[in-house]
Order: C-alpha cells, then structure tokens, then sequence
C-alpha cells in the first residue's frame, strides 16, 4: 500500500503487535485474567467485558515508535 495513513498505521499496529501477545499471555499465566467458558474473567472469577492492557503496552513500547 502507497498510502501514508495506512503505513503510519500499520507501523503503530506492528509496534505493540509482539508485547500484546506476551502480556496478554503473561496476564493469564499469573492468573490476573482467564477464560473459561468462552468467558473473560477477573482474578476472582466474575466474568469481565475484557482487561485493557494498554497503558502497559504503551509504557513498553516507549520510544520505540
């Protein structure tokens, strides 16, 4: 693609692409969320809409954009 936006975009997503999959692994390894049932749940078992990784992310990925 030749477009600018869509690379600027694309960049952004290929950034925080990698630390997203191993916090969201790490989160669930330490128990902070989990799925069952096809359900997100929090550390106490309720079920959860989602957990919102981003100001983790965001803090890895610091100045690396």
């Amino acid at each position: 693609e030749d477009n600018s936006l869509f690379k600027a975009i694309r960049h952004q997503g290929t950034i925080r692409e990698l630390p997203l999959i191993v916090r969201s692994i790490k989160a669930i390894s330490e128990g902070r969320v989990n799925i069952r049932k096809g359900q997100v749940t929090d550390n106490c078992g309720q079920t959860i809409p989602g957990y919102d990784l981003s100001a983790e992310i965001d803090h890895l990925i610091q100045g690396r954009e």
